[in-house]
């Protein structure tokens, strides 16, 4: 994931919009979409949850954070009682 990650963001840095286009075969936009996404995916791997592309894409974003904050906000709850 990292390597992509580096990888897209050095063809950014580097290269002008129209070769990129026609290098990567894809639109600019798409790309930073592409972009986003791995950055969000590195993220998620940091938290020990690691998806796909395919199914980062895919799923519904709504869900996932909904899903990471009743983690957390679990956790919190449990780091609470620790205290006592």
């Amino acid at each position: 994931m990292e390597n992509r990650l580096i990888a897209t963001k050095v063809l950014f840095a580097v290269c002008p919009s129209d070769k990129m286009e026609l290098l990567a075969g894809t639109s600019v936009d798409q790309l930073k979409c592409r972009l986003r996404d791995l950055q969000y995916l590195k993220l998620l791997e940091q938290l020990k949850l690691s998806q796909s592309e395919s199914a980062f894409a895919n799923c519904n974003k709504e869900g996932l954070l909904k899903g990471l904050w009743a983690v957390a906000h679990k956790r919190s709850e449990v780091g609470s009682f620790d205290h006592h």
